[in-house]
């Protein structure tokens, strides 16, 4: 039987994480027009991230790849406003009104607080090589920005993507949607381009093993804890991660050591 560790010793303890670092690098905000979402504002939130151990957590609002993109960021700059040291806050820009996104970053990066940006090529329903995201691009790559993506399309566009703008720091979500048994056409730029990394899955189905499995296709530094929080559940993703036969030191880049750098690094 594999080592259990400290961090899986606490967990089967009940213990909650403490001493440890842990950013969740993909989580929401607010209601979304399809489903309810109990406990979806800051006040909701922060209870559970007490709970489980979640230091930070980097936040887009959900309106704001549905509706309304403005009022969402409004959303996110009011909470990282008020709770500063547990919210990071992602900018959503909408590609189908990319006529206002130089001025939306701009009010973003410069008068919000964001840190970072996202974008959600399936719910705006626009593909990631279109010309109307090359501004939000160049943006991320001159000032070295975090860029959370759900949809790169095929893995040919994600390496472009990469080569086109290779200070932006690129999160596939989901980790490119993959289960950890089926291929991964995504793995193999991960692997080779140094500015594209993976959410540790952010929702998506994961069989046991997966972490462990995609730890040895793209290496530790390449991993994100992403939970979907609270869209998905906090706790289970943390679980994949806790419970996989890594080592502790190797927990520890995914859990929030691997985001803290990046973060660094664009500051």
């Amino acid at each position: 039987m594999a080592k259990r560790g400290k961090i899986m010793e606490a967990a089967m303890d009940g213990q909650r994480l403490s001493g440890y670092r842990i950013i969740d690098c993909h989580a929401h905000l607010g209601f979304y027009g399809i489903f309810d979402i109990p406990y979806n504002d800051p006040e909701g939130m922060l209870p559970v991230m007490d709970r489980v151990g979640i230091e930070r957590a980097c936040i887009s609002a959900l309106v704001a790849m549905t509706t309304d993109y403005m009022y969402g960021n409004d959303l996110v700059a009011d909470a990282i406003k008020r709770y500063p040291k547990r919210f990071i806050g992602y900018a959503v820009l909408d590609p189908n009104h990319h006529d206002g996104m130089e001025t939306e970053l701009k009010r973003c990066f410069d008068k919000l607080g964001m840190k970072a940006i996202k974008l959600h090529t399936d719910l705006h329903g626009y593909p990631i090589d279109g010309p109307n995201y090359s501004a939000v691009l160049r943006y991320a790559n001159d000032r070295r920005l975090i860029t959370l993506i759900h949809g790169v399309g095929n893995p040919e566009t994600l390496e472009k993507l990469s080569l086109d703008y290779p200070n932006a720091k690129i999160i596939v979500a989901h980790g490119g949607g993959w289960d950890g048994r089926a291929p991964n056409k995504y793995l193999p730029v991960v692997k080779k381009r140094a500015n594209v990394y993976l959410d540790s899955g952010a929702g998506s189905l994961c069989y046991l093993g997966g972490v462990e499995a995609l730890v040895r296709e793209v290496g530790t530094d390449k991993v994100l804890y992403g939970s979907d929080f609270p869209f998905g559940d906090a706790l289970s993703e943390m679980g994949k991660i806790i419970y996989a036969k890594i080592a502790d030191e190797e927990k520890e880049k995914i859990l929030g050591l691997n985001l803290l750098r990046l973060l660094e690094e664009t500051e």
